[in-house]
């Protein structure tokens, strides 16, 4: 199926735009039909396939748009008309290059369209890659062209060697000829959109995680309102209250328990000192009588009553 990009999924109501609705993450096709896998985080209660089409003047209009933008011809315009600049002066000086190579690498760095022509030996790389160098090193933009692959990526590699350069400034376009342009992963266009798609999955997936973190988020939130969509303070109170009774009612019992074993070893207290009132009564009714067991001592006590009884007489 073509222009698989353009597929959406929806709602039923056709998304407006490219930000409406959601991008498939992976379209399969088998036979008639398309087996359609989104982010995880995607709910939608009756989704929808749809496929956002493009008017037949489109990419007119665009051509259209960026045309209106462009205001001179600049040095497009000056090299389709054979309108070449002057000899640039001063010349800049490079240590080890001839008159003829300065004026090559000056016209490089200088504005204007120049053509530089040289037989083979004559060094036209050497300078193309000082050239580059410098262009790179004060903040400008270069477009590399050349008929053959390994010319490209001999000029590119002499820039490489400079180490002037941050990572991504320089971008092989095209299968270079060179293993070491190949296989250089700052440079290689294949290896940076690699590197580029790795860095991106990873930002999705941590964007995924927190987008499904928010949305857990949000069932509970919805599980909360519905427990408190009959909230009402006055029963919260109470039951809060009935709450706070049920925990002191351990609380209360140790109290009750510790009075009752109060109240019993008080009881049993009391029980001994009684016992003990009673032996000490008994004792003492004792040593009234228990001092005279011979028939004298109880003449003399009636003796002594009869005299008591003279006495009170």
């Amino acid at each position: 199926m073509d222009q698989l990009d353009a597929l959406r999924v929806a709602g039923p109501a056709l998304p407006r735009g490219d930000q409406g609705g959601y991008r498939p993450l992976e379209v399969m096709q088998e036979g008639q039909q398309l087996r359609v896998r989104v982010a995880e985080f995607v709910d939608l209660a009756d989704a929808h396939l749809w496929q956002l089409r493009q008017s037949p003047a489109y990419l007119l209009d665009r051509l259209r748009e960026v045309l209106a933008t462009v205001e001179a011809e600049g040095l497009a315009g000056d090299l389709a008309a054979g309108r070449l600049s002057a000899a640039p002066q001063p010349l800049e000086r490079v240590a080890g290059f001839t008159a003829a190579q300065c004026e090559a690498y000056t016209s490089c760095l200088r504005p204007g369209v120049r053509l530089v022509w040289g037989p083979p030996g004559t060094g036209k790389t050497w300078v193309l890659s000082e050239a580059i160098s410098s262009l790179i090193a004060s903040g400008k933009r270069v477009l590399l062209v050349s008929a053959t692959n390994i010319a490209v990526d001999n000029a590119l590699a002499g820039v490489i060697r400079h180490r002037r350069h941050r990572p991504g400034q320089l971008i092989r376009v095209g299968p270079p000829h060179l293993r070491e342009i190949a296989t250089d992963p700052d440079v290689s266009l294949a290896h940076l959109v690699k590197s580029a798609l790795a860095e991106a999955e990873q930002r999705r997936l941590r964007v995924q995680n927190q987008l499904l973190a928010l949305k857990q988020t949000v069932n509970e939130l919805s599980v909360v309102e519905k427990l408190v969509a009959d909230y009402n303070p006055d029963e919260h109170a109470s039951a809060q209250a009935a709450v706070d009774r049920d925990r002191n009612i351990p609380r209360l019992a140790q109290q009750v328990a510790d009075v009752g074993n109060h109240v019993i070893v008080c009881r049993h207290a009391l029980a001994r000192a009684e016992t003990a009132v009673r032996k000490a009564r008994a004792a003492s009714r004792g040593r009234g009588g228990l001092g005279f067991t011979s028939r004298s001592g109880c003449l003399g006590r009636h003796s002594a009553a009869g005299r008591a009884s003279s006495a009170g007489g």
